[in-house]
Parts: structure tokens; sequence; C-alpha cells
């Protein structure tokens, strides 16, 4: 899922919706959808009887929490970025598996 958000919204040639990011709602939706494409209500018994809303919310409020996210309220307005440092490590990560480890020698 981080990568599927970090694909659509943050990667580096994306622009945001905003100057200031994107709006909650985006991430919200787009979480939504990922549980749809995931069939995720048939993989809990209990997810099944929480609305999908309610799911990618609590979700969304996780990534948050746990810092994937940084959220910036500007006015009535909550914009939604992903941390610098972040971003830095899910490239590094894609880059490690799509191009293999790097190696290095040297002499002693």
């Amino acid at each position: 899922m981080i990568e599927r958000l970090y694909g659509t919204f943050f990667a580096p040639d994306r622009i945001p919706t905003y100057t200031e990011g994107y709006l909650s709602s985006e991430i919200t939706k787009d979480i939504e959808r990922f549980l749809l494409d995931a069939n995720w209500d048939s993989e809990e018994s209990d997810a099944a009887l929480t609305p999908l809303n309610a799911q990618a919310s609590q979700i969304y409020r996780r990534l948050l929490d746990s810092g994937w996210f940084v959220e910036e309220k500007i006015g009535h307005v909550d914009y939604v970025n992903m941390r610098p440092m972040i971003v830095r490590f899910i490239e590094t990560m894609m880059q490690l598996v799509n191009d293999g480890p790097q190696l290095l020698g040297g002499s002693i």
C-alpha cells in the first residue's frame, strides 16, 4: 500500500494537487481503492462489518500517527505530505528491488 501511495502521489515525477500537498480525502479515497482492489474484506470477518471508508480512515490515521505522513493544517484545510526521509527510504528500497544490491569493493 505504501508503494502504491508513493507512486500515485509522492514520486518525484508527481505534481501535488495544491502547492501545500494533497488533501487528506484524496489519500483516504486511494486507500479505499486499494482495499477494494486487494479484496480486503474477504481476509478478516471483522473487516466485513466495518464500512470501507472507516477502514481507510483508520489506515490513514495509523500511517499519520506512525510518521509515514505529515499533516499540515492551513486555514480549515488539512494538507498531507510524505516526509522527505520516508521518500528517500522508499526510493532506496525501490532501487534495491529493481536493480539489486550495489557491489562495493576495495583493496586494503
